[in-house]
């Protein structure tokens, strides 16, 4: 079976002028592979987390109104940064191209609309659950080889569950982060930005991080 790679980019990182480049650079490396890209969303989330502030919208509902805004961020990934990627809207769209190397961007708001249809295992409609989670649920749910974590701050040198407290990464990751063989981080912003493994399958980091 293909080598697949699920690459979250984090939210933080769409206001880089040459993100494009970045990028492109980045998933050079894995050109062999089936890349499945998630965009996080960034400020268009913050402001969804404003209007529930704001208005009670409730968890479900500020649920998918962030996952709507994470469709504003993969649209310009896909239209403008990585426009030679595919647009998968569907898990039946994912499953038709994982055996393939390629570039694919998720749109995730149909793609666990779709899931949720089907009576898949799914994430919680929680505020514990950001891009960082969802994009593990997608390496999960088809058996990615590594997740990377691409970012705009340094791979942290502590444990999971301290990434947790630390809010570098969300409350849910470490349920779905064991299931993974491989997750590694890249900060883009560095001046040469490099993927560096953070956490392997059976390694004390994963038995650590009990949240």
């Amino acid at each position: 079976m293909t080598h697949c790679v699920v690459i979250k980019i984090g939210g933080s990182l769409f206001d880089l002028p040459d993100l494009s480049d970045r990028l492109r650079r980045l998933t050079e490396k894995y050109h062999t592979s089936r890349q499945l890209l998630i965009a996080g969303g960034g400020a268009a989330t913050d402001i969804v987390r404003t209007w529930d502030r704001c208005h009670q919208l409730g968890e479900e509902t500020s649920h998918w109104l962030a996952l709507r805004s994470m469709q504003l961020t993969g649209g310009l990934l896909r239209t403008i940064l990585l426009p030679d990627a595919d647009d998968c809207r569907t898990t039946a769209g994912v499953d038709a191209l994982r055996s393939l190397p390629g570039l694919s961007v998720l749109d995730m708001h149909d793609i666990l609309l779709d899931a949720e249809s089907r009576d898949e295992d799914s994430v919680p409609h929680s505020w514990q659950v950001t891009s960082d989670s969802i994009a593990a649920w997608v390496g999960q749910r088809w058996t990615a080889n590594e997740l990377i974590l691409v970012k705009s701050v340094a791979r942290p040198c502590v444990s999971l569950a301290a990434a947790v407290e630390t809010g570098l990464v969300d409350a849910f990751f470490p349920r779905l982060a064991r299931t993974l063989p491989r997750i590694s981080w890249c900060n883009l912003r560095d001046d040469s930005p490099t993927i560096q493994p953070w956490l392997v399958a059976g390694r004390q980091e994963f038995d650590a991080a009990e949240t």
